[in-house]
């Protein structure tokens, strides 16, 4: 079907795909001149074989589609182009930002009631970060009860990286994992502050093998800690899976002792995973030098699960006595057992509450911590009850904490 359209419809809608050209009827006093060439300049409009740009006459719905088409052509090109340089011009940004220092401070107050007395502690933290280059000042334990002097020096850690060809090269001297003994409060012994130890280390990938080695300078012992893993996508039956192999070397004071670690991470989903741990220490004190842990977690879009377990036997550390953590931050001795589950649920955004309870076996003694908390952005309030056993009879210790 055709109809006659007027003289503006044929402008932006025009019939073909030559360039500019001299159009015979549109001469330089038409009124649509101008429209008419600049159209035909981008190849959206262009007219006959014989010169002519034939304005008045009749197009029909086949010609008109080819037209929209070439216009829709035109614009995506722009729109494409405007979208690349807007990316650019985004990433330009953020670069320069992630160069530009950061300065970061926040403070830790925790209100104790053990044995119904109150007690007020405070932790404080500073930092200057910029690409490559972190410092920073923890006061850790010092305000927290600590049964230890702390010197300043232990207050402050510097970690240096660089990244080059696939290779990551990272640098840091600090104070090391920081042992807590506190002096009114029991159940707060054995919890570990983490902190960069004297360490020189590299990162990189050699096809699909991941390669980490870090040299730690301890006292009085030096620590050569290496790892390798294989990450398989879809394969045996399982989303994930990554098998990893960790060889320790400690060396100091005239003794030597290799630990190895096994370890196998497998996820069916992306809402569950495993995680199996098998370890062992000095292979003539088998089998009182293995060790053993077992993770699991699964969540939904709100609620999350996540239980561990653990055996390590009373030689698997042996002189080398390095942490291992569990759900309370605390060391996990040789010798003992330890189970955890915590429940957690996101109440609204920014709203989560959660349960957990942690128990520990060594022997004939054992010990219970059970905290239930809400957390709100920065702010969060938990009840704990701490209950230990042994033959001597039994302690428990209750507890309500602020971190802010």
């Amino acid at each position: 079907m055709t109809k006659n359209i007027s003289i503006f419809f044929l402008l932006f809608f025009a019939a073909s795909a030559a360039g500019a050209m001299e159009f015979k009827d549109v001469p330089d006093n038409h009124w649509a001149h101008d429209a008419v060439y600049e159209l035909a300049k981008t190849g959206i409009a262009s007219g006959f074989p014989d010169g002519t740009f034939r304005g008045s006459q009749n197009i029909t719905r086949y010609e008109a589609c080819v037209m929209l088409s070439k216009l829709a052509g035109q614009t995506g090109i722009k729109e494409e182009k405007v979208l690349a340089e807007l990316k650019s011009e985004v990433a330009l940004i953020k670069y320069k930002r992630q160069q530009q220092p950061v300065v970061g401070f926040n403070a830790e107050a925790r209100l104790l009631a053990p044995n119904s007395q109150i007690e007020a502690d405070y932790r404080l933290k500073a930092a200057y970060r910029k690409p490559g280059f972190d410092l920073t000042l923890d006061t850790l334990d010092a305000g927290f009860g600590s049964a230890v002097n702390r010197d300043f020096i232990q207050f402050l850690s510097v970690e240096l990286s660089k990244e080059m060809d696939g290779l990551a090269i990272f640098a840091s001297s600090g104070p090391g994992d920081i042992l807590h003994a506190d002096a009114n409060i029991p159940s707060e012994n054995d919890l570990v502050y983490a902190r960069p130890y004297n360490s020189l280390g590299l990162k990189t990938r050699f096809e699909s093998i991941d390669i980490l080695s870090t040299v730690r300078f301890r006292e009085p012992y030096t620590e050569l800690d290496s790892s390798l893993s294989y990450t398989f996508y879809n394969k045996f039956w399982v989303k994930k899976l990554r098998l990893s192999v960790r060889p320790r070397l400690f060396v100091g004071g005239g003794k030597t002792n290799l630990t190895t670690e096994i370890s196998k991470y497998f996820a069916f989903s992306n809402y569950q995973n495993h995680l199996i741990t098998v370890g062992i220490g000095n292979y003539a004190d088998l089998p009182h030098s293995l060790a053993v842990f077992y993770a699991f977690n699964i969540r939904n879009d709100s609620t999350r699960f996540t239980f561990n377990a653990g055996r390590i036997g009373s030689l698997y550390r042996k002189d080398f006595n390095y942490f291992i953590l569990n759900e309370f931050d605390h060391a996990f001795q040789d010798g003992t057992t330890d189970i955890s589950c915590k429940l957690s649920h996101d109440i609204s955004k920014g709203l989560s509450a959660y349960l957990t309870d942690n128990v520990v076996i060594a022997g004939t003694a054992a010990s219970n911590t059970f905290q239930a908390g809400i957390a709100a952005g920065m702010l969060e309030v938990f009840y704990r009850v701490c209950e230990t056993k042994d033959p001597a009879g039994s302690t428990s210790l209750l507890a309500g904490v602020i971190r802010l």
